[in-house]
């Protein structure tokens, strides 16, 4: 189940618990690209280091490891998503219509977080995301899986080579028609590539919101047709 807090701002899963903290955001906790919506974020929490992508649609995972860790603010350049088994280190993604996605082993201590939008959902980066996790020592029937707001198919429409991709790859299931209308459920589509990644079925949570509706509590390009603003999820290892 994903709880909201009209407080925070925040929506996050119950099944994930508070050993992890997390969360999706919203517009009351603040742009996602905004230094100040980190800091009042993570002011309790703080983190020894937030990692920050520059997300471009593709299917890159970057391992946050000793290594690659610094103080402060890391930015890590073409990349969508990011796992980590370190603790106290913040990832994070923006989204503003696209999937964010959480990913848990609380058993082994490591978590991951992925930004998809039809390209990164087409292209399965839920597999390299959990291939990631295993390759630091997490266990596929561990991971918990939480799938955040997106846009959902009362508004998502799609046509063309799109469509047909996505006929081609995925279950009827995920296509809606309304008259010669297609549109595409993005959780529909995500939750396949978890199970079809070896993820359990029990484990996987999702939100039934969508942000292109509810316009009060998102941001969304795809409702405004341009970008006001976006919003902050984060996983971090406490």
């Amino acid at each position: 189940m994903i709880d909201f807090d009209n407080t925070s701002g925040l929506f996050t899963s119950t099944q994930i618990g508070n050993t992890i903290f997390h969360g999706f955001g919203s517009k009351k906790s603040g742009g996602g690209t905004k230094i100040e919506t980190l800091h009042n974020l993570f002011k309790t929490m703080q983190p020894t280091s937030v990692v920050i992508p520059q997300q471009t649609h593709s299917t890159h995972v970057k391992t946050i490891g000793k290594n690659t860790i610094r103080s402060g603010i890391l930015k890590v350049m073409d990349t969508d998503a990011l796992v980590t088994n370190i603790s106290r280190v913040a990832l994070t993604v923006v989204t503003a219509d696209c999937v964010p996605i959480i990913y848990s082993d609380r058993e082994h201590s490591i978590v991951g977080i992925s930004h998809g939008g039809w390209k990164g959902t087409l292209q399965n980066i839920s597999k390299n995301v959990i291939d990631s996790m295993c390759d630091l020592g997490a266990k596929k029937e561990h991971i918990l899986v939480t799938i955040g707001p997106c846009i959902a198919d009362c508004c998502y429409g799609i046509y063309g080579m799109r469509l047909d991709d996505f006929e081609q790859s995925f279950s009827a299931d995920c296509i809606v028609t309304s008259g010669n209308r297609a549109y595409l459920n993005l959780v529909k589509a995500n939750r396949e590539n978890l199970l079809s990644s070896g993820i359990l079925p029990i484990n996987i949570d999702q939100s039934l919101t969508c942000t292109a509706c509810d316009g009060a509590r998102f941001w969304s390009y795809h409702r405004d047709h341009m970008l006001h603003g976006e919003m902050i999820n984060f996983v971090m290892l406490r």
